[in-house]
């Protein structure tokens, strides 16, 4: 059998290997028009054709495909050819504030599969098309690098990276759902402070800069709202925990207090009624001194506090509020 074929691209530097039979290996170069020939070859037998490039510069190759399989009775094949393009090195370094990112992904855009990723002290090289256009991108799990310049090159090339970004983002949350207007904050020390605010379903975006912070490794995120605690308090952003932040709100709870009066003493024994954010109703009695007192009442809550007792009434016939950021006193109620 005969095979034969040409290997666009080449510049005569390559060779192509032919596997056959058992483990039997032939090689034959191309000329200098890419062309190859091979003849006198077994017949019912199957070929792997394989194009190698050289290992050194300035002639490397990437080929269009990585083998070729002639099956078993065949025939002779004049068509098994193949693609070259010749590769030069990017090379370089990623870091972030002068401290080096490991496991940064560099790739690039216009070939998928170019990928490599940096080592421990943040360098990489990979082969790459010669003079074409290329987008280099490096990416990171937590750290967000702008993309490298488009351009041809033709010859080896450095392209690093040293500024970066950390996008943090969560939601807050209260009692299972989104809580509005909670400012998360990062505020590194001698730096400006940076804020963003939740919106309706309690979700917060922040976009923390080499600028912002003088240490993108490890901030504080924060949230705030008045009347509200959080759980946790706040949040440290580093290389093993995540850019994912949750928190979650819990109410401040203050206590409600008022006295009863008949003919400007006390009256004991009044049931007073809570009903708070329209659910079930608290009940408390007014001591000897006509004191009654309501613990535990979160910010926030909308509150109906009626008094009742048999052969009484009462001015006003109930009270109702929205509770805030205090203990509220002097919820007061009369009787003649």
């Amino acid at each position: 059998e005969n095979i034969s074929g040409t290997v666009s691209g080449l510049n005569g530097a390559a060779n192509i290997q032919i596997r056959y039979g058992a483990g039997k290996t032939q090689f034959v170069s191309p000329n200098v028009k890419g062309f190859y020939h091979i003849d006198n070859l077994p017949q019912n037998v199957s070929y792997t054709l394989t194009p190698i490039s050289p290992t050194t510069p300035p002639n490397i190759f990437r080929f269009d495909k990585s083998s070729l399989v002639i099956p078993a009775g065949n025939g002779d094949k004049s068509d098994a050819n193949f693609a070259a393009t010749q590769q030069v090195i990017m090379s370089g370094n990623v870091s972030v504030q002068g401290k080096a990112v490991k496991g940064v992904t560099v790739s690039l855009e216009e070939f998928s599969f170019i990928k490599t990723t940096t080592d421990s002290h943040g360098n990489y090289s990979v082969w790459v098309p010669m003079g074409v256009t290329i987008t280099p991108k490096a990416t990171h799990p937590y750290f967000s690098f702008a993309d490298g310049p488009s351009a041809g090159h033709p010859a080896d090339f450095t392209q690093s990276w040293s500024t970066a970004v950390v996008k943090v983002s969560g939601h807050v949350l209260l009692n299972g759902g989104g809580l509005k207007n909670v400012t998360l904050t990062v505020s590194p020390k001698g730096a400006v402070t940076l804020t963003a605010t939740t919106d309706a379903s309690g979700f917060y975006a922040l976009t923390v800069t080499t600028d912002d912070t003088p240490n993108l490794y490890s901030f504080v995120v924060t949230p705030a709202l008045t009347g509200y605690t959080f759980s946790p308090k706040s949040q440290t952003f580093s290389m093993s925990s995540g850019v994912t932040k949750n928190f979650t709100a819990i109410p401040n709870k203050w206590s409600v207090s008022g006295t009863v009066t008949s003919n400007s003493k006390g009256l004991s024994g009044v049931e007073i009624d809570f009903t708070i954010n329209g659910g079930a109703v608290h009940k408390d009695f007014t001591n000897s001194k006509g004191v009654y007192t309501l613990t535990g009442v979160p910010f926030g809550a909308s509150v109906l506090i009626t008094p009742k007792k048999t052969g009484f009434s009462f001015t006003p016939t109930n009270i109702t509020f929205t509770m805030g950021n205090a203990n509220l006193p002097g919820q007061d109620f009369s009787t003649n």
